[in-house]
């Protein structure tokens, strides 16, 4: 992923976080994760705005410290699409927009404001 004044690509979301247990939990932290994944959507941004959806992933995230200059490391698996997510990244992303519309949608409809 890379993105250079918010034009590329990012993750975006913190969904149907899961514990690890047993054997997977294990592997996980010996390998230096965190025992617990997300699921996140992968985006093409643009102004930092979600445009166009990539992909879902699940998400285990490498252990780092509070106070690390680091950028965060992750190891990601695809997984099937959540369309319900991306529908919520875009109303979040978008919301400066829609609402407005809205309430002059409204506005008009009520005759409010001629």
């Amino acid at each position: 992923m890379y993105s250079f004044n918010g034009i590329g690509t990012t993750i975006y979301g913190s969904a149907k976080k899961e514990e690890l247990f047993g054997r997977e939990r294990t592997e996980a932290e010996q390998a230096g994760f965190l025992p617990e994944s997300r699921q996140v959507i992968k985006w093409f941004t643009f102004v930092f705005l979600p445009v166009i959806p990539l992909g879902t992933y699940r998400v285990l995230k490498v252990k780092q410290g509070f106070w690390t200059f680091d950028w965060p490391r992750f190891s990601m698996v695809r997984v099937e699409w959540d369309w319900g997510q991306v529908v919520r990244h875009y109303l979040i992303g978008y919301r400066w927009i829609l609402v407005p519309l809205a309430m002059a949608a409204v506005a008009q409809l009520l005759g409010i404001g001629r």
